[in-house]
């Protein structure tokens, strides 16, 4: 694996979400897995460095594009170059 790549790319825009994310933060290093998460705060930067091929992602699980569309060319960047979708868009649009 790519020592540049996380094993799971996570966005969130909900603070409500950060418990579901300290789980995730837990369990990942357990089992030798990592972790990046992107809230509306760090957005901007990490899409910057994800176009550069600062780094990339294994997985990818989105839980904002659906309610905050600042999030979308994140999630179409990822659909684009992730090879695990967690939660594909039309799914969750559908649900």
């Amino acid at each position: 694996m790519d020592p540049r790549a996380a094993d799971l790319l996570l966005t969130y825009d909900w603070p409500y979400d950060e418990p579901f994310l300290g789980l995730w933060a837990q369990a990942l290093p357990t089992a030798g897995r990592s972790l990046f998460t992107v809230n509306p705060q760090s957005l901007a930067d990490t899409f910057e460095r994800l176009q550069w091929g600062d780094f990339t992602a294994c997985a990818f699980l989105d839980r904002a594009a659906d309610t905050d569309l600042a999030f979308a060319l994140l999630e179409a960047w990822a659909a684009a170059h992730v090879p695990l979708l967690l939660n594909l868009a039309a799914d969750r649009r559908r649900v």
